[in-house]
């Protein structure tokens, strides 16, 4: 809880604030497994920082605004705002219908959640993060604006198609998706060097996921082996705080070999180096991990599934691909 000038008892602040938290915690979760974890109306109460009084002071019954210490600058409210938006993509995209995703969304539906996020991120001052000064949760913030755009426009990569509501009409799906997808293959070089507890970031790992799946699914990338292997690399330090990402860490590592990426030898050996065991580790079936094979069905796109495949695939796949990069 933030310390405030007034007791942190009080009702008001403490469902405000919970409120709030619980509306991240499920678009975030949502965020993670790809599943429809979402909440579908948003608190009624005002944002921590905003320009709106939380509620009553029990004595005075005077507005009381709580305030946010220094350090946090306006990163809790800014994700507040931001995650509304996340709900109505998660709503959107994440829908029931087993109908394929693209089947069932318009491109002018993106552009117009885009341009909030953009709005947003001029709001939030997000535009000036990226500095050697930025704090651990700006960095996380950046990353999660990020992973929507790229949840925002993987749907119309193929075919790519030209964005109707900006001034430049040459702008096209595929531009917005490589640009995020370029600023998080950034974050995930610099952040755990500049962080000491990058590995204990469960909140970077959505990120991290995000960019794996991107990854495996464009082998043709010409530096593809370097960012798989950086992915794989953080997947393994997360996973020590994250069991279940060990099972994730040698789904993608046999993708990658599927896709061409690395050979047999090659994955087996950094599972090995690694030292990479999975007994034990809880299988989440629904969990979806081939986020571009979702598009289409998301059953072909969950772990169980894609353990399934993948097991019955390597038994016969010979040791060619990634020793010719």
């Amino acid at each position: 809880m933030f310390v405030g000038p007034y007791s942190i008892t009080s009702r008001e602040l403490c469902i405000t604030l919970t409120s709030r938290a619980c509306t991240e915690f499920a678009c975030s979760l949502s965020s993670f497994y790809h599943q429809r974890l979402m909440l579908r109306s948003p608190p009624r109460f005002h944002i921590p920082g905003g320009a709106g009084a939380i509620g009553l002071d029990l004595e005075t019954r005077a507005p009381v605004f709580h305030p946010l210490p220094a350090y946090m600058d306006n990163t809790f409210t800014a994700a507040c705002h931001f995650f509304l938006i996340a709900n109505e993509i998660t709503l959107a995209y994440l829908s029931e219908d087993e109908k394929a995703v693209r089947n069932r969304l318009s491109l002018p539906l993106a552009e117009a959640i885009f341009h909030r996020l953009l709005e947003w991120s001029k709001q939030s001052s997000l535009q000036l993060f990226g500095t050697t000064s930025d704090t651990q949760h700006k960095i996380v913030l950046h990353t999660w604006f990020h992973s929507r755009i790229i949840d925002l426009f993987r749907p119309f990569q193929e075919p790519e198609m030209r964005l109707q509501s900006f001034a430049y009409r040459e702008c096209t799906t595929r531009d917005i998706y490589t640009a995020s997808l370029n600023q998080l293959k950034r974050h995930l070089y610099l952040y755990p060097l500049r962080y000491a507890y990058a590995g204990l970031s469960g909140w970077f790992g959505m990120a991290l996921i995000q960019l794996t799946s991107s990854i495996v699914s464009d082998p043709a990338e010409p530096d593809c082996r370097f960012w798989f292997y950086l992915c794989a690399h953080n997947l393994y330090q997360l996973s020590r705080t994250f069991p279940l990402l060990k099972l994730v860490l040698e789904i993608y590592s046999k993708l990658a070999v599927t896709k061409g990426i690395l050979n047999k030898e090659e994955a087996n050996t950094f599972l090995r180096a690694h030292n990479e065991s999975v007994g034990g580790v809880p299988l989440r079936g629904d969990y979806v991990l081939d986020l571009n094979a979702a598009l289409h069905n998301r059953r072909d796109a969950r772990m169980d599934r894609l353990i399934s495949d993948l097991d019955t695939v390597s038994n016969g796949t010979s040791d060619q691909g990634g020793s010719e990069r």
